[in-house]
């Protein structure tokens, strides 16, 4: 499903993007819209979006300071600049985003830039972006992104989710949550946890800094293999 979260202090804006989304993508795929009036909502809500479509020129946190904070948490989302004036498509670079739409708003230029968008999505990265764990309530599925780490604390598995919340697995193990992630970005830097590479801020000693500011101790035995993981994936990451 291809999520969509728009960010437009302008209502009436805000009506027509969403109603031209609905209109070019007609059914043809899964989607969701989400919509936001300030940059601060937005931003607290703390949702996964493949798409995100923010007015540069709105009160309190502009889009282009929400663009940073997104791209912070998320190096995959598409991000989308919508302004009065085309002299600020500038900023579309620094963020590495997507794009930027002038107003008034064109039906055209949103509904190819939207195939564009759903085109550049790897189809791999669909098919692998969703795990499921087992929990008391039911099975639950998570967007691998939602995912901060897992930490193993009085005999039950604890899931971190990028919206400060807490899930409990049932009867699991950390060594098996550990190969099934392993999959993933997703490394064990001591026994009782294992993390989302995507969310390692920096590493200073024997503790790593979560970018939500949680701090995770590394233990001696696991340092080498870390560290050595960590750089093959930032590597990875510039070289994409």
């Amino acid at each position: 499903m291809l999520k969509i979260g728009i960010c437009e202090d302008e209502q009436n804006v805000l009506n027509q993007i969403s109603c031209c989304i609905q209109e070019a993508l007609n059914n043809e795929i899964e989607y969701s819209i989400k919509e936001y009036n300030f940059g601060m909502a937005m931003l607290k809500d703390r949702e996964i979006f493949d798409l995100v479509i923010l007015d540069l020129d709105m009160p309190g946190m502009n889009g282009y300071e929400l663009a940073q904070e997104i791209r912070e948490l998320d190096t995959e989302v598409k991000i989308v600049f919508i302004t009065n004036y085309s002299i600020y498509k500038d900023y579309a670079f620094s963020v590495h985003a997507f794009g930027y739409l002038v107003k008034p708003v064109n039906r055209d230029v949103l509904s190819a830039l939207l195939r564009d968008t759903v085109k550049y999505i790897s189809p791999r990265k669909k098919d692998t972006q969703q795990v499921k764990f087992l929990f008391k309530e039911g099975v639950k599925s998570f967007h691998l992104k939602e995912i901060l780490y897992f930490e193993y604390m009085n005999r039950d598995i604890h899931l971190q989710t990028l919206r400060d919340r807490e899930y409990i697995i049932h009867k699991e193990k950390i060594s098996n949550i550990s190969k099934k992630m392993s999959l993933y970005d997703f490394v064990v830097p001591h026994k009782s946890f294992v993390i989302n590479l995507n969310y390692v801020s920096y590493v200073k000693g024997y503790n790593i800094y979560i970018k939500n500011g949680d701090i995770i101790p590394l233990s001696q035995s696991n340092s080498t293999a870390f560290r050595k993981k960590l750089d093959i994936f930032l590597q990875k990451q510039v070289n994409e």
